[in-house]
């Protein structure tokens, strides 16, 4: 995936043989120059940046992993089958690492990230669940509770989207079905 940061630099993730890793471009010199490298098992799903150009990415992890710093959830959900689980990272405008969090219950699963003027709102859907799951919901939000059980590629299942927001320090401020 690529992106623009607010420099104009041309911001790349991905994979090349086995190698993970975010790239910026600087577009007035034409230069690539690598900024950080991550975990080959990170599967880079999405990318934002913030205002001070300050880099999040949605990735994947083994659940047994442990992120530090991590100001919300520093391992995996432990209860699932799922053994690689999405993690939210942040990485400074240089590429040097500030937190990780996962971000993961049941069989969730994370589709988008998005840098707004006051933090990271975060999409997605919650498998396998009940209607009894406050997990993507804290209290006071729209929705505490998921609507229903939600199962793979069952049409006839209630689909648990959950939207949250994160500060850019990575602590959850919000979250709702």
């Amino acid at each position: 995936q690529m992106l623009f940061d607010n420099a104009n630099n041309l911001i790349l993730v991905g994979r090349r043989n086995n190698i993970s890793g975010i790239y910026k471009f600087n577009m007035s010199t034409n230069a690539l120059t690598h900024i950080s490298a991550v975990s080959p098992q990170a599967n880079k799903q999405s990318i934002a940046i913030d205002n001070n150009n300050n880099i999040y990415i949605l990735g994947k992890r083994l659940k047994t992993d442990v992120v530090s710093p991590s100001y919300f959830q520093n391992t995996g959900d432990q209860n699932t089958i799922i053994l690689m689980q999405d993690v939210i990272s942040k990485y400074d405008p240089n590429g040097k690492h500030v937190w990780s969090t996962f971000y993961f219950n049941n069989q969730s699963h994370i589709w988008g990230i998005a840098a707004g003027s006051g933090g990271l709102y975060i999409y997605g859907h919650e498998f396998l669940t009940t209607s009894t799951s406050s997990y993507f919901g804290t209290t006071n939000s729209h929705q505490r509770n998921a609507s229903g059980v939600t199962k793979h590629a069952d049409p006839n299942s209630s689909k648990n989207t959950f939207l949250s927001k994160f500060s850019f320090d990575g602590i959850r401020l919000w979250s709702t079905y």
